[in-house]
């Protein structure tokens, strides 16, 4: 099936996605990063490989293929970003060569065109020069090898099958792949609904042995699609004012974010990580103009499809379908910062990337019958594409360089300056953290800011203006234990221990087993010379996290007021072996007695 032109072709596609991509080869880490791979003790041993598949909670999302693939790639090459880079770029080949054999598969016109663009398309940039993003590009690749073996399944050459007898092994084969996919990101749960689709378009009908062969595609996606729902309410906390919308509200978010993305993909200007989220007020009569521009272009295509056939319309539903569980009608935790990112649209705009191509070869071949003319045309949208990611790429090189586009572009991106914030508490630049936050603070006053800023405050030892930014915090979301375990290690530090109690129990009855306030409490009732509870509350610290050097340490000097040396010194050597720095003289102290 692949001849030397085709093989030619590959090569090209390749070249020019690589050439694309080249300054993604020295992009670093940026956000999330962290907490996917530099930081994630998952990574670092046989122990984390098992709990990634076992224990759901123990990574940020549960998706154990990417995690996995994470695992081995560290083993690889540990903290060097490059690795990362090398394997996502790979990935995104391999998808877009997935894509032009499924296009190809399918017959649709111009699939190594629609192919390239996808390749080289700048609004992929998200998706692949962000090394945290391995998830859409592995869920997108299982996706389309699920459809792949499917149509291999189902439509062979000379037509659509009409029984599912015939190479089963195919119609496994894609059970596992969507298996697979779902694994990788359960966003990809709108394959079975795709592949009615295509039997739509190919078959001209749906039968009830089509449907029959969905079934299990739908049985496979409905637990992981619902602990993906359940995770961002209840671990992620999209709840609350801020996704507070009526059916109406998120109806005009996913129109006007449909049209948002159509235009990204046909001018990918201004591209940025973070853009500035949509007003919706429903009493405004122009955001209803999304709405009719969206319902009008579908109504069109469909009266049209026989007229100009029905891939069009095909292209603009699988658009639709593909991007649903990022246009708003559900709750996910980044509506709180933006109702869209490039990343949503990643496999989704093989749909409206194969509608524009189609209707360019046809509008120059209206035009001019001279194929060079054609190939000319979309050369000069291969370079333009691939010139605008290879600028793109450039502000992934670090964690400033990202958030100086987003603020360069979206002024008012409270998000952007939090997490330069963030990247300035972390290297130790205290002063500059207090400025970005307070500028994110001037923009939006969110719980999540003011304890950003009142945790600064605790470490540069400006006490009283700490209590008033945790008070703040704790005024607009009053159930975060953190918060009230932060505040009370300022009174803690002010010597209120009345006080500084009162907000750590506070903090455990919002989370029973924080360590961190059971150490606190600890501390405070040893200051207090009330031994049998400080030794009481540092046991419970030590049941929730037996590898915490401080509980040791403090537990040390309670028995070393009890006269009990011998405790008081293991403890002691306990803390040095976790890594705590014990006082020369208080050790020699305790040896000698």
């Amino acid at each position: 099936e692949w001849d030397r032109n085709r093989i030619v072709a590959g090569g090209l596609l390749v070249l020019l996605a690589v050439a694309a991509y080249a300054p993604a080869f020295q992009a670093g880490w940026v956000i999330d990063d962290d907490n996917y791979i530099t930081e994630n003790e998952l990574l670092r041993d046989a122990s984390g490989l098992k709990r990634i598949w076992t224990e759901p909670s123990a990574s940020p999302q549960y998706y154990p293929l990417v995690y996995t693939g994470f695992w081995i790639q560290y083993q690889l090459w540990g903290g060097e970003a490059q690795g990362y880079h090398l394997f996502n770029i790979f990935l995104h080949v391999i998808n877009a060569i997935l894509v032009w054999a499924l296009l190809h598969r399918l017959k649709v016109k111009g699939a190594f065109c629609i192919a390239v663009i996808f390749a080289v398309h700048p609004v992929h940039v998200e998706s692949v020069a962000w090394i945290t993003e391995l998830k859409n590009l592995l869920s997108t690749m299982f996706y389309l090898l699920s459809m792949k073996a499917f149509l291999r399944f189902c439509l062979p050459d000379n037509g659509f099958r009409e029984t599912h007898r015939e190479n089963s092994s195919q119609y496994f084969l894609s059970l596992i792949f969507f298996m697979f996919s779902l694994l990788s990101k359960t966003v990809t749960c709108t394959l079975p609904v795709i592949l009615l689709l295509l039997t739509w378009w190919k078959k001209n009908k749906i039968e009830w042995v089509d449907v029959k062969r969905i079934l299990p595609f739908l049985v496979l996606a409905v637990v992981p699609t619902f602990h993906t729902a359940w995770l961002e309410a209840n671990k992620y906390g999209a709840f609350g004012t801020e996704w507070d919308f009526t059916f109406v509200e998120r109806l005009l978010i996913a129109s006007r974010a449909i049209c948002f993305y159509v235009g990204k993909l046909l001018l990918p200007m201004n591209l940025t990580f973070s853009y500035a989220r949509f007003n919706i007020d429903a009493s405004s009569w122009w955001q209803y103009i999304f709405m009719v521009v969206v319902f009008a272009a579908f109504f069109y295509l469909w009266l049209m499809r026989r007229k100009i056939g029905k891939g069009p319309l095909v292209g603009a539903v699988f658009f639709i379908i593909t991007i649903s569980p990022a246009l708003g009608l559900i709750n996910f935790f980044t509506m709180l910062y933006s109702f869209v990112a490039d990343h949503y649209q990643y496999t989704a705009s093989i749909g409206l990337i194969s509608l524009f191509t189609v209707g360019m070869i046809k509008l120059v071949a209206s035009r001019t019958n001279d194929p060079t003319v054609i190939k000319a045309v979309f050369a000069m949208i291969f370079v333009i594409c691939g010139t605008l990611t290879w600028q793109q790429c450039k502000i992934y090189k670090s964690p400033v360089t990202l958030y100086d586009d987003i603020i360069e572009k979206n002024p008012r991106s409270w998000f952007a300056y939090n997490n330069r914030g963030v990247y300035f508490e972390k290297n130790g630049d205290l002063e500059q953290a207090i400025k970005y936050y307070s500028k994110a603070i001037d923009i939006k006053s969110y719980a999540q800011l003011h304890e950003n800023r009142g945790n600064v405050y605790l470490k540069l030892k400006e006490y009283r203006w700490a209590i008033a930014d945790y008070d703040i915090a704790i005024e607009l979301k009053p159930n975060v234990a953190g918060v009230y375990n932060n505040r009370g290690n300022v009174y803690l530090n002010l010597k209120e221990y009345e006080l500084a109690l009162k907000d750590f129990r506070k903090a455990l009855f919002l989370k029973p087993h924080l360590t961190q306030s059971l150490l606190n409490i600890g501390i405070i009732y040893g200051y207090k010379k009330e031994d049998q509870k400080a030794l009481e509350f540092f046991g419970k610290a030590i049941e929730c996290s037996e590898n915490y050097s401080l509980i040791y340490y403090y537990r040390s000097r309670v028995y070393k007021d009890q006269g009990k040396f011998e405790l008081a010194l293991k403890d002691a050597k306990k803390a040095v072996s976790l890594g705590y720095a014990v006082p020369n003289d208080y050790m020699k102290d305790l040896e000698q007695k």
